[in-house]
């Protein structure tokens, strides 16, 4: 092996760009029918963002008769990278497509091209190539082509198609089913289109996958409460999410806004009783249970009751104005 390309392969290996280029400017001086020591050199400009000098040479190659397969898909593939870093999409998008004409598995197209096609927009397209990568590669890309499909719900949605827009959130949480946004998503478009039920259990799904998401989650919920209270049917989902998960303290507000709303007062205090004893600073859950206290009060004259309360309101304030949490502000 020539001197100057050992000194190349060094200086690749410490990322030393300049000394790459130094050592195949050698190289071609002394061969300049040398193609594999051009295309590092057009890589290198390419790399130190001389992307004009990268191109014209990039596209000098791609001309050369004397390359082989190998060689001339390299060159391709540099000047369509060129392009791409250049912002030239539509020539990047031309040359990629040349590539996979003549070789339908190159990886580094299809990848390229899955990229490309989701910064224009099409994602259709983007999951295309996407899953041909997925196949000529023996890899699972499920999340990502969960998030293509996600982005493509969005710009139905943005574009009126609500019964396409579902299509796709379905399709991204088959492939994603622990993405707790998709869910999230999911759950909204079935509350749009007035499917209430399915609306809760996506909503309860996203909240389980990521308790980031239960503020919204729960808002969501809560929007289902007046199509859903008839029969019991929405505490009764709220109940058999807690006999899953029993610490879900935002599904036991829920249910007791839920029985104050519906009268039942009482059993609304004896769901939270516990809550806002351990976690008086949990002001959802404070609200609703002082909520409940006044609308007992309003039913049960009690003196000893009214004793027990103003007591139990007494060490709930006195906590609250000693600790740097306050009720404007929740947990």
């Amino acid at each position: 092996m020539p001197a100057s390309i050992r000194r190349a392969l060094g200086a690749a290996l410490a990322h030393d760009l300049d000394a790459v280029d130094e050592a195949l400017t050698e190289v071609v001086r002394a061969d300049s029918s040398d193609a594999d020591a051009y295309l590092g050199l057009a890589s290198v400009y390419r790399k130190r963002g001389e992307l004009g000098r990268s191109i014209s040479l990039s596209q000098t190659l791609a001309l050369r008769r004397d390359l082989d397969s190998s060689q001339k898909s390299r060159a391709l593939s540099e000047l369509a990278a060129g392009f791409r870093e250049g912002g030239f999409l539509a020539r990047s998008i031309e040359v990629y497509e040349e590539i996979l004409r003549k070789d339908r598995r190159d990886a580094v197209a299809l990848e390229a091209m899955s990229e490309l096609m989701r910064e224009q927009g099409e994602f259709s397209r983007a999951i295309e190539f996407l899953r041909r990568r997925s196949r000529v590669c023996g890899l699972s890309l499920k999340e990502q082509e969960a998030v293509l499909w996600r982005e493509l719900a969005l710009q139905l949605r943005e574009g009126g198609q609500a019964d396409a827009c579902r299509r796709a959130l379905r399709r991204a949480l088959k492939c994603d089913p622990e993405s707790a946004e998709v869910a999230l998503s999911l759950g909204e478009a079935e509350r749009e289109r007035g499917r209430w039920k399915a609306a809760m259990k996506l909503f309860f799904r996203a909240a389980g996958l990521d308790s980031n998401l239960a503020a919204r989650a729960y808002l969501g919920i809560e929007a289902c409460r007046p199509k859903l209270s008839r029969r019991g049917v929405y505490e009764g989902m709220i109940r058999s999410q807690l006999a899953e998960a029993p610490q879900d303290v935002e599904a036991r507000v829920a249910l007791a806004r839920c029985l104050l709303i519906e009268g039942r007062a009482s059993e609304s205090m004896n769901e939270l009783e516990e809550i806002v004893r351990e976690d008086p600073w949990n002001t959802v859950a404070l609200v609703v249970f002082l909520r409940s206290m006044a609308a007992r009060s309003s039913e049960d004259s009690d003196e000893s009751d009214f004793k027990g309360y103003a007591d139990f309101l007494e060490e709930v304030d006195l906590h609250l104005s000693t600790s740097s949490h306050s009720v404007g502000r929740g947990r």
